[in-house]
């Protein structure tokens, strides 16, 4: 089956806004609000290196600087003091770098400074919640067809969670037609809203 990514003009907004003067992208959500898959859309054709804080037992690794962009997944897992300064300063010291840390929580205090000067973006939780032109758009890419108030009742139940709206279509997709929809909806975001609904 085909995967699409749905880029919500906000967050669309906010990454032209970080290439034209940024230095740091902040995305900041729970998981399964699609903070990799659209940092990867967002950064497809362009040179970057990529760390991933799973892969690094929470300890900053050395960033090599051999690309224009560093990408940070799972940032979360890097806590310690020493490291957040370490990349404070490399950041600070590298202007002509752009570095995008992908997060489950919220900035650190470190990188406030960037904030405050406008050279730190951040794309939050209702960055990424999906209306109802975004579940429109999903369902034209899936070529499925739901009435207005099916939809409406899809954003009620989702809350907009993308995770949820794209497990929930993926299943219609696979169902033998619409007759299921009202099963699906049911089943597929009750059991993802409770396993992953954001705090």
């Amino acid at each position: 089956m085909d995967r699409y990514v749905i880029i919500k003009k906000t967050i669309k907004t906010k990454f032209d806004e970080f290439m034209d003067h940024g230095r740091i992208l902040y995305f900041g959500a729970p998981c399964g609000f699609g903070k990799t898959t659209v940092a990867f859309e967002l950064l497809r054709g362009k040179k970057i290196e990529l760390i991933s804080g799973l892969e690094t037992d929470g300890i900053l690794p050395e960033i090599k600087l051999n690309r224009d962009i560093v990408m940070i997944d799972d940032f979360q897992q890097f806590q310690e003091n020493e490291d957040l300064q370490k990349l404070n300063e490399l950041i600070r010291d590298n202007p002509q770098k752009k570095f995008v840390l992908l997060s489950r929580g919220v900035a650190p205090g470190v990188f406030r400074a960037f904030q405050y000067t406008g050279d730190m973006i951040v794309i939050g939780v209702r960055d990424f919640l999906f209306d109802r032109d975004d579940i429109r758009q999903m369902l034209f890419k899936y070529n499925i067809k739901l009435t207005d108030s099916e939809i409406n009742e899809m954003l009620k139940e989702s809350i907009g969670y993308p995770l949820g709206v794209a497990a929930t279509l993926q299943c219609i997709n696979h169902a033998d037609g619409q007759r299921v929809y009202n099963l699906v909806l049911c089943q597929d975001l009750v059991q993802v809203k409770m396993r992953f609904s954001p705090s």
